[in-house]
C-alpha cells in the first residue's frame, strides 16, 4: 500500500521452540513515530516467560491503520534471532489493506 507508516497500536508475542510463549505485549512508540516509513524502531518489552530458543514472533494490530515491516529482530539474553517478512504482509484490521495478525518463524 502507499501508506507505510502507521499511528496504530501493535502488540507482540514471542514463542520458543519448546512451545512456551510470552503474553501479548504492546510495542510502545513513546511518541517517536517508530512506525514511519524508513524508520528502524527498537522496542523493549518485558515478560516473566523464559524462552529457551526463540522460534516465532507474532505481531497483531488492534486498528485499521496500515503498517508494513520488512523484518523483526528479537534479542533475548544476548542472542539475536532475525525474522523476515518475505511474503510482504502488511498489518491492518481492514482486510482490504492487510492482515490483522502476522506470524514469522525461523
Amino acid at each position: 500500500g502507499p501508506y507505510v507508516g502507521s499511528y496504530g497500536d501493535f502488540i507482540v508475542s514471542v514463542e520458543s521452540d519448546d512451545g512456551s510463549k510470552t503474553e501479548y505485549l504492546k510495542l510502545d512508540q513513546k511518541n517517536q513515530n517508530l512506525f514511519d516509513a524508513g524508520v528502524t524502531g527498537t522496542f523493549v518489552v518485558n515478560s516473566s516467560v523464559y524462552l529457551q530458543n526463540v522460534k516465532c514472533v507474532v505481531i497483531k494490530t488492534v486498528n485499521d491503520d496500515y503498517w508494513f515491516m520488512d523484518k523483526a529482530i528479537v534479542i533475548f539474553e544476548g542472542k539475536s534471532t532475525e525474522f523476515s517478512n518475505a511474503d510482504h504482509v502488511g498489518l491492518s484490521t481492514d482486510p482490504t489493506e492487510g492482515e490483522s495478525e502476522l506470524t514469522l518463524c525461523v
